[in-house]
C-alpha cells in the first residue's frame, strides 16, 4: 500500500494528519512487539507527558526494525518527499510508546511550535501493534489545529472546550497515523478493562530543535535521513 499525493497529499496539508489501514501484518506487529520490549531492558527509557502507566524508550535499529522503517516510509513515500525538503528529512525520532490500563489522557499539546514563516517541519508516524478500540487510550487529534493562528493557551482553551474538532485514531494492529508535528493531539486515557496500546513510531524533520526531548538513540542523532528508508 501507498499513499498516492493527490487529494491525500491536500487533505494531509488541510488536515495535519492522515489515518491508514493495515500497513503491518500480525506476524510484523508481535515481530515489533518482541523488539520493543527488549529494548526496555536495554535502553534508557525517556521522558513522556503523563508517565503513569506509560512507557517511552528508544528502540535499535537492526535488520528487522529497520526493514519495517523501509515499509512505513515507503506506504507515505510520495507525501513525505512533497512534504519534507532535504534539509528537514533527519531521522529525528526512533521509539515506542505503550501505553497501560490506568493511564490517563494526556494534555493535548503539539510537539513543534513554530513561527509561521518558518521552514522547520517534524511529521510523525505512529503504527499500532495492537488493535485499538476507544477504551484503549487511543491517539486524539484535532485536524486543522496546525493551522489555527492563535496564542497557545487560546489554541488549549478551544481544543479543551470542543472548539476544534476531534478525531480518535482506533484501527486494527498495523494500522498507521501520520501527523504534522504542529497538530495538536494526545494520547487518551485506557480504561482499567482495556488494553493496552503498543507503538512503533519514527519521526522526521529539522535535527536540532529547542523544544520536546526527542527519543532516539544517543548514537543515531543526525545520522540517518529519509533517503536511508527507501525514499
Amino acid at each position: 500500500m501507498q499513499i498516492k499525493r493527490g487529494d491525500l497529499f491536500e487533505n494531509f496539508l488541510k488536515d495535519g494528519c492522515l489515518h491508514t489501514k493495515k500497513v503491518f501484518t500480525d506476524k510484523e506487529c508481535n515481530n515489533l512487539l518482541a523488539s520493543m520490549v527488549n529494548d526496555w531492558l536495554i535502553n534508557e527509557h525517556t521522558e513522556v507527558r503523563s508517565p503513569r502507566c506509560r512507557v517511552h524508550c528508544p528502540m535499535t535499529l537492526n535488520t528487522f526494525t529497520t526493514s519495517m522503517l523501509r515499509k512505513i516510509v515507503s506506504v507515505y513515500r510520495d507525501v513525505l518527499k512533497e512534504y519534507l525538503d532535504k534539509d528537514n528529512q533527519w531521522l529525528v525520532e526512533f521509539s515506542s510508546l505503550c501505553a497501560f490500563p490506568g493511564a490517563e489522557s494526556q494534555k493535548v499539546h503539539s510537539d513543534l511550535i513554530v513561527n509561521s514563516d518558518s521552514n522547520h517541519k517534524i511529521v510523525t508516524i505512529f503504527v499500532n501493534l495492537f488493535n485499538v478500540n476507544k477504551k484503549d487510550g487511543p491517539l486524539e487529534v484535532f485536524p486543522g489545529s496546525h493551522k489555527v493562528d492563535d496564542f497557545v493557551s487560546d489554541l488549549c482553551r478551544k481544543v479543551e472546550n470542543g472548539e476544534i474538532p476531534n478525531r480518535l485514531m482506533i484501527g486494527p494492529a498495523g494500522s498507521s497515523v501520520l501527523v504534522d508535528g504542529r497538530i495538536w493531539h494526545r494520547g487518551t486515557g485506557v480504561a482499567w478493562d482495556g488494553n493496552f496500546r503498543p507503538v512503533f513510531y519514527a519521526s522526521f524533520g529539522t535535527v536540532d530543535l529547542l523544544g520536546p526531548l526527542y527519543s532516539i538513540q544517543s548514537s543515531y542523532h543526525k545520522k540517518y535521513t529519509l533517503s536511508d528508508f527507501g525514499l
